[in-house]
């Protein structure tokens, strides 16, 4: 098979070749691939690249429907799919066996899967994308190339949003991929096939340390904030001590409002701020200060004190006036309570304003504060010793 469309030049550089059009490409080529490779694009690979279908999922119909959610840890449960019944020219949205999907939306952008079973009818969403590769029996080393660690940089990279982060199937069919002859391909395969096992024992032992470290954690924090006198601590919910800020772009310890941000202040009375971030500003400016930062649709949290790029507005920051407030305090303590949401996937500031919470002094917050921190440096040595 001949997937060659790139080729190095005289001058030492890489070009793409279409037809008699050449390009010089060599500042978007990663690294130097050994020789009898080459650079393409996945565009290049593949019969097309497609969306999916927009239904609404039901438990009656003629047609399985994969979905973003029915790919869970690798894998599928076929015959837990949902259902919906497609028209006589939606045929084209079949499911093959080596045909493979991508997460095209939201928190598991980039996540792909292979199909390696023969389907019957099957279908899928529109937040995916399906490829249909060229040459089939190149399916097992493409989908593993989009595990590797230089794939979910470029995906990284491709990613964009507004509300969630997002690639679509343009961005996804310039992707630069190597390609080996076909034979060194099978013997990768091999290679890998071998090693799986080993990989698959080691990351499920990795991932049971993870998770014991974090109930020991939690329990550490359990165990702190559940025991300390609180007679003489103040009460008030997180709601009463916020300055809310509208959302926007806004930058951390500033001193007055500027006509072209959000910008929070922290003025008496008012310790702690919560404000969404704005993606379109690219970097959230920290200067200097600790900040916590929510995953708006996880409630996940955590603590930075580095100037970092903003790919999504899903995203809360809260900052505090150190005079008054130990952040890390207030990180530590937030992780103890639980938030709540019936209504919808996504948790907004309403949902955090009515946290109760109590409030020593910032002497007695940074001693719990550094008592938490000793026993986490702890945990983590025995983790990692093991």
């Amino acid at each position: 098979m001949t997937l060659k469309v790139y080729l190095k030049g005289w001058d030492n550089r890489y070009y793409e070749k279409n037809g008699n059009y050449e390009r010089n490409i060599s500042k978007e080529i990663p690294f130097i691939c050994p020789k009898g490779w080459t650079w393409t694009r996945l565009n290049r690979l593949c019969s097309f690249i497609q969306y999916g279908l927009s239904y609404s999922a039901s438990e009656k119909g003629n047609n399985p429907y994969l979905r973003i959610t029915d790919i869970q840890n690798g894998l599928v449960k076929w015959n837990s799919l949902p259902f919906v019944t497609i028209k006589d020219n939606e045929k084209q949205y079949y499911l093959k066996m080596d045909d493979i999907v991508f997460a095209r939306t939201g928190a598991t952008v980039g996540k792909s899967f292979l199909i390696k079973e023969n389907l019957n009818n099957t279908v899928f969403a529109s937040y995916l994308i399906r490829i249909r590769l060229v040459y089939p029996e190149m399916s097992d080393y493409i989908y593993m190339f989009f595990n590797s660690k230089f794939y979910w940089d470029a995906i990284t990279d491709l990613s964009v949003g507004t509300g969630q982060p997002n690639c679509n199937g343009t961005k996804l069919a310039n992707l630069l991929i190597p390609i080996p002859p076909y034979k060194e391909q099978k013997k990768i395969m091999e290679k890998i096939a071998r090693y799986i096992p080993l990989f698959i024992t080691l990351k499920n032992e990795s991932t049971k340390l993870k998770l014991l470290a974090n109930k020991l954690k939690q329990k550490v924090l359990f165990s702190i904030f559940s025991s300390s006198d609180k007679s003489h601590y103040r009460k008030s919910s997180l709601g009463n001590e916020l300055k809310y800020i509208q959302p926007g772009p806004f930058i951390v310890n500033t001193t007055d409002y500027s006509p072209n941000y959000s910008t929070p202040v922290l003025t008496p009375g008012k310790s702690f701020i919560l404000g969404y971030t704005n993606e379109k500003e690219g970097i959230f400016h920290v200067q200097g200060r600790k900040i916590i930062i929510f995953d708006d649709f996880t409630t996940a949290s955590k603590i930075v004190d580095f100037d970092f790029k903003v790919k999504s507005s899903a995203m809360k920051i809260l900052v505090t006036d150190n005079k008054k407030n130990n952040i890390e305090y207030l990180f530590y303590y937030l992780q103890t309570i639980k938030i709540n949401s019936d209504t919808h996937k996504r948790f907004w500031i309403s949902e955090f304003a009515p946290l109760e919470i109590y409030m020593p002094t910032l002497e007695e917050q940074t001693n719990l504060s550094t008592k938490i921190n000793k026993s986490f440096s702890i945990i983590d040595k025995i983790i990692n010793d093991k």
